[in-house]
């Protein structure tokens, strides 16, 4: 409100004030405060800033969610998150796949969809996943990252097994004979591979 009276001048009983809420899940966030330039009011500022805190709980309840797998834990592998609070296309996730090689996600702030980099078969479902799977973003994101670090660990067992000889094969045992085998309760997808050039015995 302006606090303004009809001839234009101040209203001393009722001061100018500016009341900015943030509302997630059709619940309003309360004790959070978004970023505002009081000498320069923006609309399209404090838009951003509102949508920049969508971005950031998505991101940190995915990097939350990961950081408890034993290869962060242990310093095996690197993850890092970035966060800005006014520009939400400045915040992304970033997770080592393996090696040198990295993926990023970021959430597109005017359409809110997810976008993985760089662009690879499983990254494109990775992001089909996200934006057009279930109602949690978070548990998506989580499920969407570890099947292309998943992906990412095939192609490359397999690119690796090719040169020495070794090559993917259909599995040999069941489900339940694997499951007994390894002896965890971690989701894990097995993957076989046969020398080439041996039968099946």
């Amino acid at each position: 409100q302006s606090g303004k009276q009809k001839n234009g001048l101040p209203d001393p009983k009722h001061p100018s004030h500016l009341v900015a809420r943030w509302y997630r899940d059709n619940k309003e966030i309360k004790d959070v405060k978004l970023h505002l330039n009081i000498q320069e009011i923006s609309a399209e500022a404090l838009l951003k800033s509102a949508i920049a805190k969508h971005v950031e709980h998505i991101l940190s309840s995915i990097h939350d969610e990961l950081a408890a797998a034993p290869r962060f834990v242990n310093r095996q592998a690197f993850m890092r998150l970035d966060i800005s609070r006014s520009e939400p296309l400045d915040s992304s996730l970033k997770m080592q796949l393996g090696g040198k090689k990295m993926v990023k996600l970021l959430i597109e702030p005017i359409t809110g969809f997810a976008a993985i980099q760089p662009h690879t078969r499983y990254g494109l479902q990775g992001e089909t996943r996200i934006n057009h799977g279930g109602k949690d973003p978070a548990e998506d994101g989580v499920a969407c990252l570890e099947n292309i670090r998943w992906g990412y660990v095939v192609d490359e067992f397999n690119r690796r097994g090719r040169s020495c000889g070794w090559a993917m094969t259909k599995m040999p045992v069941g489900n339940e004979e694997v499951k007994r085998l390894i002896k965890t309760r971690e989701p894990f997808q097995p993957v076989f591979f046969q020398r080439q050039g041996l039968g099946q015995d």
